[in-house]
């Protein structure tokens, strides 16, 4: 009776477990929505900041998605495709945030680019 107990405990815990390693996993991929609240809260952006930038993030998420199921693409021609939406981002960006932010913004940037360099890497 105890084994069984033990083992069924064991299985739910396991079933328990399997939804928090996948978003895990997608940490990285975070919606529009997850995104903008970030910035809202990093650079102290206001509600018109926020409704400007939505839909650029928006943009941003579907061509970083097409970019990433395009078969036809080299990783070299991927990685450099991705470059220039980020480019492409920050350009948009620009005349909606303030400089403080801007640099802010580039600041949080750079942390979250050495971070996934140290994952990729272990």
């Amino acid at each position: 009776m105890k084994k069984s107990l033990f083992v069924y405990s064991l299985a739910l815990a396991g079933l328990l477990a399997v939804p928090t390693l996948a978003s895990a996993q997608n940490r990285g991929a975070r919606t529009p929505e997850e995104r903008v609240a970030a910035m809202k809260e990093s650079l102290k952006l206001s509600d018109e900041q926020v409704a400007k930038i939505k839909p650029i993030l928006v943009k941003n998420q579907e061509k970083t998605k097409a970019l990433r199921e395009d078969q036809n693409l080299s990783q070299d021609d991927r990685r450099a495709k991705m470059q220039e939406n980020f480019k492409s981002l920050e350009e948009e960006l620009k005349p909606i945030l303030t400089p403080e932010q801007l640099a802010k913004y580039k600041e949080d940037a750079e942390k979250r680019r050495q971070q996934r360099g140290q994952r990729q890497n272990n």
